[in-house]
């Protein structure tokens, strides 16, 4: 058996991974980047679905493009933000608001509330469908007083961002497989190969021209 190790959110598992007798098995994991099990993964180029996201905003007319979302190291949507950030063109640069996890909700609306004050985006580009309701509990209209971008507008209620493509991903996780099933490939690798799938730009009523 030769299986493609499907999206697992993480932290949301209680598998035994290290009871798997993983010798017997060529692997490639899809979706989420995970440091356990090491395998090979197919995912989409998130720093680089940013920056495209960043530049199609700025050609919308919007100047200060923030970002709200998770803070993780399997996540790659703030580094393309920060770079883009410091583009040698870029007059505004507006900080990253992360969540909090653990934080009460009402709590996490105060400090979103706050950021949104000391910040002041007339956009947001998210990996968070709960952000244009933040926004609105905050007193601001989506899109009149903020426009909001999704880094994947399939997952989440907001029809402006980064369509991921994942049929493409998928497609490239089973031709991954295939050729590891080729080679005779099975186990734990010694070096992982990470191969990252671009996006494109949705245009949506969230974040119209200005």
């Amino acid at each position: 058996m030769k299986p493609p190790l499907a999206p697992l959110p993480p932290g949301g598992t209680d598998v035994k991974w290290e009871g798997i007798s993983w010798s017997k098995f060529s692997v490639v994991r899809s979706g989420f980047r995970e440091e356990s099990p090491p395998f090979h993964y197919v995912t989409s180029a998130q720093a680089t679905n940013t920056m495209l996201a960043f530049d199609r905003m700025k050609e919308r007319g919007y100047n200060r493009i923030g970002f709200a979302g998770y803070w993780d190291k399997a996540r790659m949507f703030g580094a393309g933000f920060l770079w883009s950030q410091h583009d040698p063109s870029s007059q505004a640069r507006v900080p990253p608001f992360f969540f909090s996890k653990g934080v009460p909700e009402l709590n996490q609306q105060r400090l979103f509330e706050q950021w949104l004050e000391t910040a002041r985006p007339d956009a947001i580009f998210t990996d968070s469908s709960a952000v244009p309701d933040m926004v609105r509990k905050a007193g601001r209209q989506v899109p009149e007083d903020i426009g909001v971008a999704a880094s994947n507008v399939r997952d989440m209620d907001i029809d402006s961002g980064i369509d991921q493509n994942p049929e493409e991903i998928g497609r490239i996780t089973t031709l991954a497989l295939i050729s590891l099933i080729h080679d005779g490939d099975f186990g734990i690798p010694e070096f992982t190969r990470e191969i990252l799938v671009r996006g494109k730009w949705v245009d949506g009523k969230s974040l119209p021209r200005r």
